[in-house]
């Protein structure tokens, strides 16, 4: 099989298990769940490797992706202090990433404090929104209530809202 086969983003591979045509990504998750009970999604194309050791980033000649480093955004969280809030835009533009790995880093993260603080760009909750401690029965909005947030309808007050550059000064006080 030529290299052009996998230099074609566009052109789904032939799996020759069931001889269906997929993305890298849909057959390494279908290897990982038969393999193992793991539902995920991976980055299928650097988990291809051709009998060369080369994987399919490679051979396409796309950049090696590095795992996106967090550390900046949990020191960030930590500097919002109480009765404020800020966007996941904001956050993302503070740390260099987008907003919706960020938010969904902040969903699956217990690391994190201060989620509560963190709304969409309207000033609302997200209703995706879930608490990594089972036990905390509390909206988001109840707890930035309790912490001298107002809300009006749904929306949080904008005068207590952190914006990118707030949010700069404040981890620079750290």
């Amino acid at each position: 099989m030529s290299e052009r086969v996998f230099t074609d983003r566009r052109q789904p591979l032939a799996w020759e298990y069931d001889g269906g045509r997929y993305r890298p990504t849909e057959i390494v998750r279908r290897i990982l769940a038969d393999a193992t009970g793991v539902q995920r999604s991976p980055r299928g194309p650097a988990w291809w490797v051709l009998e060369d050791g080369r994987d399919l980033p490679t051979v396409a000649g796309v950049p090696e992706r590095s795992t996106f480093d967090w550390a900046e955004l949990h020191e960030a969280l930590a500097a919002i202090p109480p009765g404020h809030w800020t966007t996941y835009g904001e956050l993302a533009t503070l740390i260099g990433t987008a907003a919706q790995p960020l938010g969904q880093h902040i969903q699956h993260c217990p690391a994190c404090p201060n989620a509560q603080r963190v709304l969409g760009a309207d000033g609302k909750p997200r209703p995706g929104f879930s608490w990594m401690d089972a036990n905390e029965t509390r909206s988001q909005q109840e707890l930035l209530e309790a912490e001298g947030v107002r809300f009006s309808s749904g929306a949080a007050d904008p005068s207590r809202h952190l914006d990118a550059e707030a949010l700069t000064a404040l981890f620079e006080q750290e």
